[in-house]
């Protein structure tokens, strides 16, 4: 999620009232040019802010024939209890500083008006002193997890001081080299998922589950500037779930994310397992690095048994109007909103010509 916003407007002369209304395409410069000195790609932007029959998701705020601020947002079905809601992502939330305050509210209120429920994962300072404002409480931290797979290659990737390189590589890498695979017979395979075949997202009635939609994951499937990689998950032959990963290449440098799997049975070693096998296939593809996000107990006992370390805790902002969720787990990873695509080339990477 992206924001310049501010709590306390600048004084600006009197203006005329916001209009907030659909974005269209001939909006995306003037939004685009609200982002700097932050370049934005226009081709991805639009994906972002678009479903996947490239209908617009998104809203400008208008003065005076200018654009002053934009929201988008990602819907998504979400089962709990055996009852499907509609939550809310927020994305990509700005406005330039001169009209913040009232323009900012205004926009978010149009998203606060869709689904049963809205939420977001981590955000910048600003808007996490917002949030509370705005009535959204705190269940819980989502965990960011990294695991080093090619040390060698991640040491020489790394774009800083000789020091800060070698006791990156080390701390980072200490937790997988020392990792013993579990002695348990591995029953878990991954195939090619087959278009049509349909998506298996797993039940929990206690915990909150992405529903898998079919729309939202084809959107996944057409992430630009990444290679997609999606499968069934198979027990004795037999389907269990889905996963989806990406990969990217960036000046020779591999780095790989599992985006999604789905809930599996509870018990630990179905997801070491699988863990396993979506670790063996990005190593396969040259990834030196696997990014991973996770807040469901198993999933995060596995990654922690398999040497993935916490880098960071990402706070999920959430308002629940009707409290729906009281004593709900939660299911979450890069499948949520437009988390999929960010970040996947690291930061303390080289980002020359990116």
């Amino acid at each position: 999620m992206s924001s310049c916003l501010s709590l306390y407007p600048q004084e600006v002369p009197a203006m005329s009232d916001p209009i907030i209304r659909l974005t269209t395409e001939e909006d995306i410069g003037a939004i685009i040019q609200l982002f700097l000195p932050q370049k934005r790609d226009p081709e991805t932007f639009q994906w972002v802010i678009t479903d996947g029959d490239n209908k617009f998701r998104s809203f400008v705020a208008e003065i005076d024939n200018q654009i002053v601020g934009h929201i988008a947002y990602v819907s998504t079905q979400y089962e709990y209890q055996g009852n499907i809601y509609t939550g809310v992502f927020t994305i990509e939330w700005i406005v330039n500083p001169q009209f913040s305050g009232q323009v900012g509210l205004k926009l978010y209120s149009k998203v606060l008006k869709i689904g049963d429920f809205t939420f977001i994962i981590g955000g910048t300072e600003v808007v996490n002193q917002i949030y509370p404002l705005l009535k959204f409480n705190q269940p819980l931290n989502v965990l960011k997890f990294l695991k080093v797979t090619r040390p060698l290659q991640y040491f020489q990737a790394l774009d800083t001081k000789a020091w800060k390189k070698v006791a990156k590589t080390l701390y980072y890498s200490r937790p997988s080299l020392s990792f013993k695979a579990a002695s348990f017979f591995n029953a878990v395979s991954l195939c090619v998922l087959e278009p049509g075949k349909g998506l298996l997202p797993g039940i929990d009635p206690c915990t909150v589950v992405n529903t898998c939609q079919e729309e939202h994951f084809h959107w996944l499937l057409k992430t630009p500037g990444v290679q997609v990689h999606s499968f069934t998950i198979k027990r004795s032959e037999v389907p269990i779930g889905t996963a989806m990963c990406y990969t990217q290449c960036v000046q020779g440098v591999m780095s790989g994310r599992i985006v999604f799997v789905s809930l599996l049975p509870t018990e630990n070693s179905i997801w070491e397992q699988v863990l396993v096998c979506l670790e063996d296939f990005l190593v396969e593809q040259g990834c030196c690095v696997i990014t991973t996000l996770a807040s469901y107990a198993p999933f995060i006992d596995a990654l922690r048994k398999s040497g993935h370390v916490v880098t960071h805790e990402l706070p999920l902002w959430l308002k629940d109007r009707n409290k729906l969720f009281r004593d709900a787990s939660w299911h979450f990873t890069y499948f949520e909103g437009d988390l999929a695509y960010r970040g996947i080339h690291l930061t303390d990477f080289t980002l020359e010509d990116v």
